[in-house]
Parts: C-alpha cells; structure tokens; sequence
C-alpha cells in the first residue's frame, strides 16, 4: 500500500506541474481535444498508480490519498498566502487605458478575440473602452471598463 500513496502523490504533484505549465487558459476553457487528453491522462495515470493491483481497497487508497493532498495543499495556501502565488501565479494585465499587451497575450496564448468576446458580454464593443484586461488565475478573463467621459 505504501507504494500505492508514494505513486500517487507522485502523480499528483507532476500532473500539479504540468497543468501550471501548461498556461492558464488550459485550465480556463475546455475544448473537445482537451476532454480527450484529459480522459486518456486519466486513464494513463490510473494504471500507473494501482499498477497490478485493481483491488477495491487500493482504489480507495488513491482517492484517500488525491483528497489528503488536495486537503493539504488548501491548507497550505491559506496559511501562507505567497505559496498560493508562487503555485497557482498573479492575474495577468492583457489590456490597459485600451492598449493591448502583446508580449503578454502572447505568453498568455490569449487571442484578441477572446478579449473582446470578454469584453463584449459587458456591453463594451472597443478595446478603447477597456481599462484592464485581466487574464485572472483560473483561466477567466475579466474586463474592467473605462470610466465613462462626460460627453453630451
């Protein structure tokens, strides 16, 4: 059984690493090919961790063992709030007073596009209309508008 936990907590902290690696906007939206990787990593993952033994109780050891780290590691973050921005990362400024941030969309792998569809379920319809962007840590993007001028 011990291998078992050692296993799995090997895998929870690599599958951990690659998602953070993989960029936010992995995590913020899903498409049809990634519900397949997704479903074939699980997949992979499971028999590497149960190895030969698909018994009950070894499954169960896993699920044990995924909730005591994830348990954890929500402990974790909110005794120490800098190793919730050290493991999961800041928002990240896409657009500010209008003007895009191409370095950053970039890096992002944040299209244009998926900003002013952001931007378009505010009622906002021009980037000039954007004071931030924000490509927030869960994948979302937000949009905070301009404040409006007074024009008559």
């Amino acid at each position: 059984m011990t291998d078992i936990i050692f296993r799995t907590a090997i895998a929870w902290l690599g599958l951990t690493i690659l998602l953070r690696l993989s960029g936010r906007r992995t995590l913020g939206e899903m498409s049809a090919v990634d519900l397949v990787v997704l479903l074939i990593t699980g997949d992979m993952i499971q028999q590497s961790l149960l190895g030969d033994d698909a018994s009950l109780t070894s499954g169960f050891v896993v699920i044990i063992t995924l909730l005591t780290l994830t348990m954890a590691y929500a402990k974790a973050k909110a005794v120490w709030p800098g190793a919730a921005r050290h493991f999961e990362g800041v928002p990240t400024v896409l657009i500010r007073n209008g003007q895009p941030d191409e370095r950053q969309m970039a890096n992002s792998r944040v299209a244009m596009d998926e900003i002013l569809e952001a931007a378009r379920l505010q009622g906002i319809t021009e980037p000039e209309e954007i004071r931030f962007a924000l490509l927030e840590v869960s994948g979302q993007i937000s949009i905070i508008p301009r404040a409006p001028t007074g024009r008559a």
